[in-house]
């Protein structure tokens, strides 16, 4: 639930981010996170949930230049085709070979 642009049930005032407020939301009652010291919603009772930040991934933000990524596959289907064509070689061999 998004928190950031809806008034708090106390001051009447928007919260601007996210982690300034926090909601309940079984009722949808929004509040200011240093407004409201309370754990549960006056309300309804329910337990208020606040916005936690999300951990930082660096790997997952970084630049890799091209001859550090991970290859994108396509060595199983040159190691399928090489065996199709030494099957079908040997195949060959073979039927050559056994004639009566």
């Amino acid at each position: 639930m998004q928190i950031a642009g809806n008034k708090c049930r106390i001051c009447a005032l928007k919260i601007i981010f996210a982690h300034e407020g926090k909601t309940c939301v079984h009722c949808g009652t929004f509040v200011h996170g240093t407004g409201e010291l309370r754990a549960t919603c006056d309300v309804c009772g329910q337990p208020f949930q606040q916005y936690d930040l999300p951990e930082p991934d660096p790997l997952r933000e970084a630049f890799l230049p091209r001859a550090l990524r991970p290859a994108k596959g396509g060595g199983w289907a040159i190691a399928v085709l090489g065996a199709a064509i030494l099957a079908i070689f040997v195949l060959g061999y073979l039927l050559l070979t056994i004639r009566p």
